[in-house]
């Protein structure tokens, strides 16, 4: 697949890659035959008021409004006869898969890609600097065997990882979905403060000049994988890193270095495009080349052999699909449960006490047939369970490629390696599956660290962290200089000594949009707000969670002023204490005892104001 990486860009190009410097202006160029066709790239954007006068002024002009265009690749510019006159289409260079790459003959076009001036010298890397691979996994929950207690989980190569480094046991995102986690956790900043709490934008996003509207990105914010490209590293990616387009095209340029593109993801839905297949997913008997995290764990070999060619320090970053839905995964990864008896769980009832305005339906490829009131089918359940298992161990297999690969290369020793989720997952606990809670499966994530030199092999820590920790964690283990503007802390004092605490809380939070007429208040059911505007929320969940309490308050939203009512809606309060994070059949989160412990409720309200200050910041103190 790198191979098949660079063969795409050769073809954007048309032609022969330059072979020498960039060129910082545009060229006059001949019209050609055959040319890439826009149509075939992701949302290609034609010009409007576009006018020339001959063919390579009409290039020249089309490759100059590409250059002004930040999330512009290539171009194309098409001929009389062809178009109705001349046009220009700014392009991607996303590759829709099975798409063509090039028109029929006879049209007169031509392309190219974007000319660019040669980039700013970088920073150099420290002496003795450290590599970076990041493997980030999605929807994946702490369902491991060695790393988290799950003895019948078939997960070898994140075992042997576990036993390398250092698990985490109380690691929590910061909104349990996708984009407002993953735009969290790769800038170190919260979703108040980047003001992304559904799908609606990205960090990358100025409200004031969106790039949906031709606007410039904002570049204030420096992500995880630009602060290592700004200090001389080499940064490489595929997969689901960022979420699809948020930010657009995984952030290049901006996250990314130009000697290899990087290599998105691609979906893959069961047969026929269908997702909600259900708990049985769609497993299939073919070859693990046909798979899209096999693609991935290949590429990823590539980059690292890439990394070893040229000999600089790198950054790379993994993002594998599964155990996302539907569970389009290789058939014998489920047979190898056949014979492991799956238990469902000892609560799935909605716990006793809890508001209705916390329930939510995700669906997530595998059905509401559930309610408040009814739990999903034991049969159901189970299969549900059997089936996620199955894509967990399918995707250790797949990243076990990539280890393996580190060290036959010799960089294990130099390279700090950690693997996450973007977020938990529910299996039935608490009548409730998928994402989309400020619950302990949604918001826990699975974190396993190993950095040799740091000397914690197979130790475990019960330290409370967020994922807006790694970032800042990942520069001083590499040895940068202290990120500015990230509002995470660096976990590094806990590698040093497991029983150090450098959070008294984690945070998270989780918006709900009602339809309209729908009257807000503790017994409201309304879903998630998909990409709808910060206006349309209608109600915030806010939890915190310490060593031994999780609160959650709900609060109504003011979507003027885009921050919670003062005034809280419902509450829930669960105990945690002695939770070792290892029993998914705990009865930890099982009642809300919120109405009975007033005293512990008022100083976890304290904890919580403290650490949403900001969406808090008009409000009455506590």
């Amino acid at each position: 697949m790198l191979l098949m990486s660079v063969l795409l860009k050769a073809v954007v190009s048309w032609g022969s890659a330059p072979t020498g410097p960039t060129p910082s202006v545009c060229p006059s160029a001949t019209m050609q035959p055959t040319c890439f066709w826009a149509g075939q790239v992701k949302k290609g954007t034609q010009l409007a008021n576009f006018s020339c006068a001959t063919d390579s002024d009409c290039a020249a002009t089309c490759c100059q409004q590409c250059i002004e265009n930040a999330y512009c690749a290539t171009w194309t510019v098409w001929g009389p006869g062809s178009r109705d006159g001349y046009r220009c289409y700014l392009t991607t260079n996303t590759f829709e898969p099975n798409g063509n790459t090039s028109h029929p003959p006879a049209v007169n076009c031509t392309s190219g890609v974007k000319p660019l001036p040669p980039p700013p010298p970088t920073v150099p890397p420290p002496k003795n600097a450290k590599n970076v691979l990041m493997i980030v996994v999605d929807d994946m929950r702490a369902q491991m065997n060695v790393a988290y207690g799950q003895k019948f989980m078939i997960t070898p190569n994140l075992d042997k990882l576990a036993n390398e480094g250092i698990v985490f046991n109380n690691v929590y995102v910061q909104m349990a979905w996708c984009s407002p986690s993953r735009n969290s956790f790769m800038t170190s900043r919260y979703p108040d403060t980047l003001q992304i709490w559904n799908f609606g934008k990205s960090f990358r996003n100025n409200p004031e000049n969106p790039p949906t509207s031709g606007g410039r990105p904002d570049t204030s914010v420096v992500p995880l994988p630009e602060y290592f490209k700004n200090h001389g590293y080499l940064t490489l990616g595929g997969g689901k890193i960022y979420h699809p387009n948020t930010p657009p095209n995984n952030d290049e340029p901006f996250s990314w270095s130009e000697d290899i593109p990087y290599f998105p993801l691609i979906k893959q839905d069961c047969p026929g495009g269908v997702t909600q297949i259900g708990c049985g997913g769609c497993p299939q008997n073919l070859r693990d080349e046909e798979f899209f995290d096999w693609m991935l764990a290949n590429h990823t070999v590539g980059l690292l052999r890439y990394a070893k060619q040229v000999g600089r320090p790198f950054f790379i970053g993994a993002g594998f699909r599964r155990p996302h839905t539907p569970w389009y995964i290789n058939k014998r990864f489920v047979d190898m449960y056949d014979s492991v008896p799956i238990k469902p769980p000892k609560y799935p009832d909605w716990a006793q006490a809890q508001p209705p305005c916390a329930f939510i339906c995700g669906g997530d490829g595998v059905g509401c047939d559930f309610t408040i009131n009814q739990p999903r089918p034991t049969n159901e359940t189970v299969l549900c369970r059997k089936t996620y298992y199955a894509a967990v161990t399918a995707t250790d297999n797949y990243v076990g490629l990539v280890l393996d690969e580190l060290d036959a290369l010799g960089f294990t020793n130099d390279t700090t390696t950690v693997i996450f989720g973007d977020h938990g997952w529910h299996l039935g606990e608490g009548d409730q599956f998928a994402k989309y809670t400020n619950l302990e499966f949604a918001t826990r994530t699975p974190f396993i660290l190993r950095a040799p030199w740091m000397a914690v092999a197979g130790s475990r820590t019960n330290a409370i962290a967020e994922l807006v920790d790694l970032y800042p964690t990942l520069a001083e283990l590499a040895g940068l200089p202290p990120p500015q503007q990230t509002e995470g802390t660096s976990l590094v004092p806990v590698l040093k000594d497991p029983t150090a605490n450098i959070n008294d809380a984690a945070s998270s939070q989780f918006a709900h949009c009602c339809e309209k007429g729908v009257e807000v208040n503790a017994s409201s059911l309304c879903g998630m707000c998909g990409s709808a505007p910060s206006a349309s929320i209608s109600y915030m969940g806010y939890t915190v969670r310490s060593a031994t309490w999780r609160w959650v308050e709900w609060h109504k939203w003011n979507g003027t002023a885009l921050r919670p009512v003062c005034a809280i809606m419902a509450t829930e309060l669960y105990p945690h204490s002695g939770d070792s994070g290892l029993d998914f059949d705990s009865p930890f989160e099982a009642a809300n005892i919120a109405a009975d412990r007033a005293t512990q409720g008022t100083a976890m309200h304290r904890i919580l104001r403290t650490k949403f200050r900001k969406a808090f910041a008009h409000c009455p103190a506590p």
